[in-house]
C-alpha cells in the first residue's frame, strides 16, 4: 500500500533545523516576539509530523532556545499581555536570521562524508 501525499508530509521529517524553525516562528509574529507555546503551535500547524512526540521535540526547541545567543527572552509588559511565560526574540544583530541561513534557505546543509 503506498501512502498520498498527504501522508507522506505526515510522517515525513521536515529538513529543517530545531533553530530554523525557530526563527520561522518568530519571524511570522507581527510583532517578531513569540512566546514558546506560540512556537510549538507554529510548528505544529506548519508541519503535521511535529504533532506525534511532541515531548522529544519541544525539549529540543527549549534546548536550542536556551543555548543559541541569536535568540533571548522578552519579558511581558505590564497591562493587556495576559499570560505567563516570556516571550523569544531575536537577538541585537540576528534580526534576520538571513546570517544564520544562505538567501533566507531554512533548509538543513547535508554534511559532507
Amino acid at each position: 500500500p503506498t501512502c498520498s501525499s498527504d501522508e507522506e508530509k505526515r510522517f515525513t521529517r521536515p529538513a529543517y533545523s530545531y533553530i530554523a524553525l525557530i526563527a520561522m516562528a518568530i519571524q511570522q509574529s507581527p510583532s517578531n516576539k513569540v512566546t514558546l507555546s506560540g512556537i510549538y503551535d507554529f510548528i505544529m500547524k506548519k508541519f503535521p509530523y511535529y504533532r506525534s512526540n511532541q515531548r522529544a521535540w519541544q525539549n529540543s526547541i527549549r534546548h536550542n532556545l536556551s543555548l543559541n545567543s541569536c535568540f533571548v527572552k522578552v519579558p511581558r509588559t505590564e497591562g493587556n499581555e495576559k499570560g505567563k511565560g516570556n516571550y523569544w526574540s531575536f537577538a541585537t544583530g540576528c534580526e534576520s536570521m538571513l546570517d544564520l541561513f544562505e538567501n533566507g534557505n531554512y533548509r538543513r546543509r547535508r554534511r559532507r562524508r
